[in-house]
């Protein structure tokens, strides 16, 4: 489950033609591989933006089914990987939170997931 800072369930997915066109490149068990993968390691966090868990490099790692996907393109791939991320969060059965933290010197804004905390 994952809400907004408003507390508001989010649901679909963001860039949907993006994601529906690189989801259909992956095989069913690879991506069931990736959802679990992503689950394993934000059980061991309770804050965490996408590219602190893959390292930044998908490409040679459990994550290479997503490079694949997008042809080897590893900045297609990093953006997917996010989608997915979001993807694997919204089907996770504990409640996240999404922050968005901007970064002005990079003029980036940077997805931050936080564990809803009792």
């Amino acid at each position: 489950m994952l809400y907004d800072q408003r507390q508001i369930l989010i649901q679909g997915t963001p860039h949907q033609e993006f994601y529906d066109h690189h989801r259909a490149k992956l095989s069913s068990p690879d991506y069931q591989m990736l959802i679990e993968e992503i689950h394993r390691l934000m059980s061991e966090r309770d804050v965490f933006a996408a590219r602190d868990i893959s390292d930044q490099h998908l490409s040679g790692t459990v994550f290479d089914p997503v490079c694949q996907a997008c042809g080897g393109d590893e900045k297609e791939a990093g953006f997917f990987f996010g989608l997915l991320v979001q993807d694997a969060v919204q089907q996770h059965q504990d409640p996240w939170y999404l922050l968005r933290e901007e970064r002005d010197y990079y003029r980036l804004i940077v997805l931050v997931y936080c564990r809803k905390l009792n």
